[in-house]
């Protein structure tokens, strides 16, 4: 990229010279099947396709398009010697405007390069993971295809724009895992420094996961979806935000003043629970939207909102109550002043002697 071209500027190979005859016929050989996937194709003489071989629906070859109408409008061979070719070239461009996205010429009008294009079966919803043996098989033919081309012609290379959307998928994949690892991590963090009780962190946190769990389990075996960007900002994004209401009820129960679990419990239910209903319900209906939208990934996007709530509220007020009802700490985060007692109880919410508070066993 430059100051006057901020997009940047292609950058040609100097060695690719479409005026030698034996690149000529590099180019179009490219076109060509290596095998012959019907039975008349082996009869002629051609060996049946493998699973290494590629297979294409049609091509789009400006070479063999060149060549038929170099013999019926100029009666002219193909490979046609000399720098002539390039102005064949430029005339049967002009009068086939379906190639002319095929060719670029310099500013002499040479040929500076050419492209073909391959019509294939794949499916372009594909999963990355069935994308790659089908890309590598692309890799093999080309590099055969160079290694048999001249100099002039022979580094030829494929482009796809599935292949540009698998490698995306994979490198999400590698990210995603350790992108979640570390909401988690930060997600706990957080809640200890707030909370002042690292026993409700590590409780908040195992929430967070089940309901992150839980999700994936939604999108992957439920709905039956391939993973992709949607499914990994879903599965990163959504940990900070199932976190948004169990936190809520985590801090009631810090609060309260409550002597046993159960009672802690329920004044903490009693101040939030209608609280985080409501704000799921709104979060829903607004989620709801989504699921008429045109664009695919806003719909799915609109699932994975709807899923997480639904997720959230239910881990928050089911498991997580039952779970601080049965081991959550018993008392208040104490202040950090007075020795290894009150910081014992500040990070584990155990009983700690004159407080000033009640100290009750709780059932």
């Amino acid at each position: 990229r430059t100051e006057t071209l901020p997009d940047g500027y292609a950058v040609y190979d100097r060695s690719f010279d479409i005026a030698d005859e034996d690149a000529q016929r590099a180019v179009r050989e490219m076109c060509e099947r290596p095998c012959a996937p019907t039975e008349r194709g082996r009869q002629a003489g051609e060996r049946r396709c493998t699973a290494d071989d590629i297979t294409f629906r049609s091509v789009q070859c400006l070479p063999a398009s060149l060549e038929a109408w170099l013999q019926s409008q100029h009666n002219l061979p193909y490979p046609l010697a000399g720098d002539s070719i390039h102005t064949y070239i430029k005339e049967f461009v002009a009068e086939s405007k379906q190639f002319e996205q095929y060719v670029g010429f310099d500013a002499q009008g040479k040929v500076r390069w050419m492209r073909v294009r391959f019509t294939t079966n794949l499916d372009n919803r594909i999963g990355a993971a069935d994308v790659e043996p089908h890309r590598n098989r692309w890799t093999r033919f080309v590099v055969e295809r160079n290694s048999l081309a001249p100099e002039t012609a022979n580094k030829a290379f494929h482009t796809s724009a599935l292949w540009v959307r698998a490698e995306t998928e994979v490198r999400i994949k590698g990210t995603t895992i350790i992108g979640a690892v570390i909401s988690c991590a930060v997600a706990m963090v957080s809640v200890f420094v707030f909370i002042r009780n690292l026993l409700i962190a590590v409780y908040v946190v195992f929430n967070v996961l089940c309901v992150v769990l839980t999700l994936a389990f939604f999108m992957f075996v439920l709905c039956g979806w391939t993973f992709g960007a949607v499914e990994a900002v879903g599965i990163i994004v959504f940990v900070g935000f199932s976190v948004d209401y169990v936190v809520h009820l985590a801090e009631a129960y810090n609060q309260s003043t409550k002597l046993t679990r159960k009672e802690r419990v329920q004044e903490a239910l009693g101040q939030v629970a209608v609280a985080l209903l409501s704000a799921g319900s709104t979060t829903l209906l607004a989620a709801l939207l989504l699921l008429v939208a045109d664009i695919q990934v806003f719909v799915r996007f609109g699932y994975v909102i709807i899923a997480s709530t639904l997720f959230s509220l239910i881990y928050t007020l089911v498991m997580f109550s039952a779970l601080l009802m049965v081991a959550g700490p018993r008392n208040p985060a104490p202040s950090l002043q007075g020795g290894a007692a009150p910081v014992a109880a500040y990070i584990w919410g155990a009983p700690v002697e004159d407080t000033g508070t009640g100290t009750g066993t709780g059932s």
